[in-house]
């Protein structure tokens, strides 16, 4: 249950244009886009305070991280389908 609800919650925002899919030889990731700031500044209620308090708070704990510590604590969080759990269904023209 929880794969699939992150996996619609994706397909929200990269069709909202919040999120941008990116590849590489380091596999998928995920992005703001340009408009995702502009969006966030709009939300006012308590509850998207506190995820701003919180996206702050892991940024500030795995930006010195590298990449192998950083898969290895998702791992340990939530098990090896979290390197799996995105079907690419369409990748962006200019990449």
């Amino acid at each position: 249950m929880k794969r699939q609800l992150i996996e619609e919650g994706l397909q929200i925002l990269i069709r909202s244009d919040l999120t941008e899919l990116a590849l590489d030889t380091r596999g998928i990731q995920f992005r703001a886009s340009e408009e995702a700031h502009g969006f966030t500044t709009l939300l006012q209620t308590p509850y998207a305070s506190g995820l701003r308090e919180r996206a702050k708070w892991i940024v500030a704990l795995l930006l010195p991280a590298d990449e192998a510590s950083i898969r290895n604590r998702m791992r340990s969080v939530l098990g090896n389908w979290t390197e799996e759990f995105f079907t690419v269904t369409h990748l962006p023209e200019d990449e």
